[in-house]
């Protein structure tokens, strides 16, 4: 399993689409630099996989960034633009989007 060199940590990758972050607990904006780090930092992660041309992403938005605001003391929020990030959605082989 992908996961099993890291220590106590589960990433959970939800495919997803455009998250415009708010300001208070919004969703991490993870990219290739900043992934791994992140996911150390906080342990365990729900992270979204997106696209801006996605539409089911402006409704899932308000959704998203209640689950931020919810999880925020329990796992990190993040999310990847798979556009610019496509080393990251190879490695973690997200293959569509809703």
């Amino acid at each position: 399993m992908y996961f099993q060199h890291w220590k106590n940590v589960i990433a959970l990758v939800v495919t997803t689409c455009l998250l415009t972050y708010g300001t208070l607990a919004a969703p991490l904006v993870l990219t290739s630099q900043t992934f791994d780090e992140k996911l150390d930092e906080k342990g365990w992660m729900l992270v979204g996989f997106f696209t801006d041309w996605c539409g089911h992403c402006q409704s899932m938005k308000p959704e998203w960034e209640k689950a931020a605001r919810a999880l925020e003391r329990y796992v990190g929020v993040g999310g990847v633009d798979a556009g610019a990030q496509r080393d990251l959605v190879a490695r973690f082989g997200v293959t569509g989007y809703p």
